[in-house]
């Protein structure tokens, strides 16, 4: 046990510097529109605040909320929020872009995955979205989190990358003649995939040389951890868009989001997952 405890470590580790090297590039970045945010111009998807439903006045934990964005986003929308990250640079930044909307939030340094009792059902409400789950080697741990961070009958939701997206070519550009295919192993049986850098996904002039560490989980695995740490799934949906150009070729629509070209199958590329604490 203690030598998967070494290697969980050293990834978080690994991750967390590339995580603490990267945030000053997405604050700078259009694709994050931190002056949309402050100003309240950029607001959460509708597809998203649809699922999640009337905030006011209740709690909201954020986690892994990068450098607190949407945490802020939920904020002007009338929630009580805690935005939570590893990263001790983006909390530092979130912190200071709350500061300069106006905006009441906390956000607290802690790794998801070893929260401790700081948050014990104080939560109506803890959510996270997109691109977080990956960089998580251990599915229990972070339901544990999520559970005990909720009250009785306290609402989990979580949007994500679907993991049939996340096996698709990273670099063909999909079209009716070039179709999706798949490049990258659906499971990965508890082993990481460790990455040495490239272009950025928010600014492709930024080349990182960070090395990262990476997992694959289908949505079997994130449903089972969360029944076992005595949480109830009430909903799941599939969708057929994600929020940015995922693959090239993809085509964005006027509601913003991104899909397939005319042509190309239909596949999912991102999924909604709710689950309820009993009370």
């Amino acid at each position: 046990m203690s030598g998967r405890n070494d290697e969980w470590r050293k990834a978080r580790d690994h991750n967390r510097a590339h995580w603490d090297s990267i945030t000053p590039v997405h604050v700078e970045s259009g694709f994050y529109n931190v002056e949309g945010v402050i100003s309240g111009r950029s607001k959460l998807d509708e597809f998203v605040t649809r699922e999640v439903g009337d905030v006011r006045g209740k709690s909201l934990l954020h986690l892994q909320c990068h450098f607190g964005l949407d945490t802020l986003r939920w904020a002007r929308l009338g929630a009580r929020v805690t935005g939570l990250d590893f990263s001790e640079l983006a909390v530092s930044e979130a912190r200071r872009l709350a500061r300069m909307s106006g905006l009441a939030a906390e956000f607290v340094i802690a790794d998801v995955l070893d929260a401790g009792s700081q948050f014990d059902g104080k939560f109506d409400i803890v959510f996270t979205s997109f691109g977080v789950l990956c960089w998580l080697g251990d599915l229990g741990r972070w339901a544990n989190t999520v559970s005990r961070a909720l009250r009785p009958r306290g609402v989990f939701h979580i949007f994500e990358f679907h993991p049939v997206m996340d096996s698709l070519d990273y670099d063909r550009k999909i079209s009716r003649r070039s179709l999706p295919q798949i490049a990258h192993s659906f499971f990965d049986e508890g082993r990481p995939t460790v990455d040495t850098g490239g272009a950025d996904y928010a600014d492709p002039t930024h080349t990182s040389s960070s090395v990262t560490y990476e997992w694959s989980h289908p949505v079997s695995e994130v449903m089972a951890a969360l029944r076992v740490s005595g949480l109830t799934v009430t909903e799941f949906k599939e969708y057929p868009f994600t929020t940015f150009m995922a693959r090239p070729g993809m085509v964005r629509r006027k509601d913003g989001l991104w899909r397939m070209p005319a042509g190309a199958p239909l596949l999912p590329l991102t999924y909604y997952l709710r689950a309820v604490k009993p009370g």
